[in-house]
């Protein structure tokens, strides 16, 4: 072998004719395929007699990249598929000696094995070996790999629909178990950041749901509608937001914090009226006078009127039920959950009232205060924390002596100004 490659590396490919070309590589790619299998054999041995460990080496495909100054993934890849090969199936064994496929066929067969069902018989994946192998002769890795993926569906084709059915099965879960969903504000504040994950069936529903709305044919564009520029995923993203809006004018939503979902916006009159200023979602988003117009255009108007030092008015009524008006007042007041420390926004509070309303204590803005879940339970607890009405209209509440022995009043600094 060496003696018909040395006149290969002396001679000088240029001035080949393509004839010679072509003949040289039907040489040089067999021996390469040979060279490769010998030398898997011999990193097989390397490993089971521990002779990179001997010789100081942390591993096998360390020493290796040291002796040979090979890459270390290259490395490392002979080493995989030498150990992948000892337990691998004798048809691909032999092919592999005797260079009959190379090593990246060898990788895709070893691959399409290993993904057949584990309970799967020996005689049925020893003639799935064979096949892969026959048919490697024509095929190169990647459309040998497209074989291997339905190998099964070839040699045992009522064990493949079982098969199918068990692996459907293990991505529908998998893929349930890691759907997400999340809506992160941009830091410079420049809108928001949508990621998530969601199941075939899922994405089916919401892809059934945008596709008509993302046709360029609509004319959505909002600055000129007779043209539509958007490119693909800026449609994708309005028709999310449009779906959304469909689904807020139904009445087939559930509830939330005691109204029907909703969007509110805070809007100053002069805003309305056209002049500077902006508007305030509920969420304590800020948007530009031109979509705050445009939603109290779209929307139903939730008025509430403030007095001098911006404090909303009562707008209360005398029942004990929290009306949608005055939720809304709470909402612009409180800005969430008023307890100290806690940052849940509105959507997540409920009203409670500061004197009972069993009491006496009446439905009305200086009497009711936002609370999460968690704090309205704690600040029911006797002996524990309470809340009162300061004389600034705003909610203050007093910690248990084990919390501050001096007692001191505090309020939510996310949503509310520091006392005093």
């Amino acid at each position: 072998m060496e003696d018909r490659l040395e006149p290969l590396l002396t001679a000088h490919p240029w001035a080949l004719s393509p004839d010679d070309v072509v003949a040289d590589l039907d040489l040089l790619v067999p021996w390469l395929v040979q060279a490769e299998a010998a030398l898997l054999a011999r990193v097989r041995e390397l490993v089971g007699q521990g002779i990179a460990r001997r010789d100081g080496a942390t591993s096998a495909a360390v020493w290796l990249r040291n002796r040979y100054r090979m890459a270390l993934p290259r490395a490392q890849r002979y080493v995989r598929l030498a150990a992948a090969l000892d337990t691998a199936a004798t048809s691909v064994q032999d092919a592999v000696a005797t260079a009959d496929i190379n090593l990246d066929q060898a990788e895709a067969i070893i691959r399409a094995l290993d993904a057949l069902p584990s309970d799967l018989g020996i005689e049925v994946r020893a003639l799935a070996a064979k096949e892969l192998v026959r048919v490697a002769g024509d095929l190169d890795p990647h459309h040998l790999t497209i074989v291997g993926q339905r190998i099964l569906h070839i040699v045992a084709p009522d064990a493949a629909d079982e098969a199918d059915r068990r692996a459907l099965e293990r991505a529908e879960a998998k893929a349930r178990e890691g759907r997400g969903f999340t809506m992160t504000p941009d830091p410079y504040g420049f809108g928001y950041r949508i990621t998530g994950r969601l199941t075939n069936e899922g994405a089916a529903v919401l892809r059934a749901a945008i596709d008509p709305l993302c046709d360029p044919a609509r004319k959505h564009d909002p600055v000129e509608p007779a043209r539509d520029g958007r490119t693909a995923t800026q449609r994708r993203a309005d028709a999310l937001v449009e779906v959304g809006r469909l689904a807020l004018n139904t009445t087939e939503l559930p509830r939330n914090g005691g109204d029907r979902p909703q969007i509110v916006v805070t809007i100053p009159y002069n805003v309305v009226k056209r002049e500077l200023g902006a508007g305030t979602l509920d969420n304590g988003d800020r948007v530009t006078p031109e979509s705050a117009r445009r939603l109290a255009c779209d929307s139903r108007l939730l008025p509430i009127v403030f007095d001098g030092p911006g404090q909303p008015l009562d707008v209360g009524r005398t029942r004990r039920l929290v009306t949608s008006t005055l939720r809304q007042a709470l909402t612009f007041r409180d800005g969430g959950c008023a307890f100290p420390g806690c940052d849940r926004g509105p959507r997540w509070t409920e009203a409670h009232h500061v004197t009972p309303w069993a009491a006496g204590g009446p439905t009305s803005l200086d009497n009711l205060t936002l609370l999460c879940g968690f704090h309205h339970g704690l600040i029911h607890e006797p002996g524990g924390w309470t809340v009162h009405t300061a004389g600034d209209g705003l909610p203050t509440f007093t910690p248990p002596h084990h919390v501050d022995p001096r007692r001191t009043p505090q309020r939510n600094r996310y949503h509310q100004p520091p006392v005093g």
